[in-house]
């Protein structure tokens, strides 16, 4: 008889007054096939807009949903960790905030893979929703762009396609997980951990989730800086030899570029051009994290500049 997992997901949440419900509401209408989801836990940032008083109310709707709040703020990387040591399960899936589930079978799309028994980690494919602004039209752009150079590399086994957006992890591989407090790059630690540890990642190409790119350029000049130093910091971590994780196909890549480039040559070219802008430009280092504290980008939080 077939094992039916247990699975704990876990949210960490601040100030998502205008996407939480969303979240929740496409996790409670997940279908489930060969797995149970016993939790769906939000660990509150200390919130100070309605967002723990829409988790409470959702509550209502599904007992499964519960809040786990202290009043204080801490950082999303302390909130993972958080949710990691109270997790049960088989399998912990985290979320962020201000995604939403594609459609109902997100979750099958992401467990199904843990039918291996050497699968450690499964990622979903996060893809930018519907712009609003021109500035967001431009990233979501670019972002399709990347997607398709780095979605088959390797079978999808790839670092920039692990997205810790839409995450799950057997429960064994937690007590390894020791997130640096004032990082963003989770998922690329979590990848290098990975193949320190000599563990399989799998990229769930199928397992659509919709998020929001930044809306404003200050918003993406913040996203940008948030950690110039990381890729520094994961060698200093895990050896100069992480480097190889990152290799892309310099053919392949100018191959996907210039069909884009056809396909749609006013949009792809404005993209390309922004995002180098982007890339190039000196990076400020007073928007580090302190203390693990992030400034916030707004225009991801707002329903009014880009909807999912």
């Amino acid at each position: 008889m077939k094992k039916i997992r247990t699975v704990t997901i876990g949210i960490p949440a601040y100030n998502e007054e205008q996407n939480i419900a969303g979240l929740l509401q496409s996790v409670v209408n997940q279908r489930t096939k060969g797995f149970t989801v016993s939790k769906i836990i939000v660990n509150s940032d200390g919130s100070s807009d309605r967002t723990d008083a829409i988790v409470d109310d959702m509550n209502r709707i599904d007992p499964r949903i519960s809040l786990h709040r202290d009043g204080k703020r801490k950082g999303k990387m302390r909130r993972l960790m958080e949710l990691y040591h109270m997790n049960t399960s088989d399998i912990f899936v985290q979320l962020d905030a201000d995604i939403v589930l594609a459609d109902r079978y997100v979750l099958i799309k992401i467990l199904r893979p843990f039918a291996d028994e050497t699968v450690t980690v499964v990622s979903g494919n996060n893809q930018p929703s519907h712009a609003v602004t021109y500035i967001q039209k431009l990233m979501n752009t670019w972002y399709v762009i990347w997607y398709h150079m780095r979605r088959d590399i390797n079978g999808g086994d790839y670092i920039q396609n692990l997205h810790s957006c839409a995450m799950a992890v057997r429960r064994d591989f937690l007590p390894f997980i020791r997130l640096p407090y004032d990082f963003t790059s989770d998922g690329q630690y979590m990848y290098c951990l990975l193949k320190k540890l000599n563990r399989k990642f799998v990229f769930a190409d199928n397992a659509i989730v919709r998020f929001k790119l930044p809306a404003t350029l200050h918003d993406c000049v913040l996203l940008v800086n948030r950690g110039p130093d990381e890729q520094k910091r994961l060698q200093t971590m895990f050896g100069s030899g992480i480097t190889e994780y990152s290799v892309m196909n310099l053919w392949h890549k100018a191959f996907v570029l210039g069909k884009e480039l056809l396909r749609h040559p006013i949009d792809a070219t404005s993209a390309f051009c922004f995002s180098q802008i982007l890339d190039h430009m000196p990076k400020d280092n007073t928007h580090k994290a302190k203390n693990g504290l992030f400034e916030t980008l707004t225009s991801t939080k707002n329903l009014s500049q880009g909807g999912i």
